[in-house]
Order: C-alpha cells, then structure tokens, then sequence
C-alpha cells in the first residue's frame, strides 16, 4: 500500500479527472486557405513595404 499511496501523492489527480478540453483556435491563415471566398485581401505599397490586410466579407 505504501508504494500505492507515494504514486498517488506524486500524481495530480485533479488534472487527470477533470482536465479541461481546450479548443484550438484556426489561424485566420488557415481560414483564408481553407475559405479564400470568405475573406477579402487589400494590399497596399508604402515606399518599400507592403501592407496586407486580411478581414472577412460581410455576409449579405
């Protein structure tokens, strides 16, 4: 019993029994691959860099 008792002093039984399912968020990246329609990209040049702007479309 004492070996089970230091196994279960070691463990952290409260994470095991009630871990928390975490969702993962999709990288707007992802998205816009998955989903190019639903996005709308503007690019602007400003002397040596260019800015792109990634936002979804309104949905009508």
């Amino acid at each position: 019993m004492e070996v089970i008792g230091k196994i279960i002093e070691k463990m952290d039984i409260l994470n095991i029994c009630f871990k928390k399912k975490q969702k993962t968020k999709k990288s707007i990246l992802k998205e816009v691959i998955d989903n190019p329609e639903k996005f709308k990209l503007e690019a602007i040049i400003e002397g040596e860099e260019i800015k792109i702007t990634v936002k979804r479309r309104e949905e009508s």
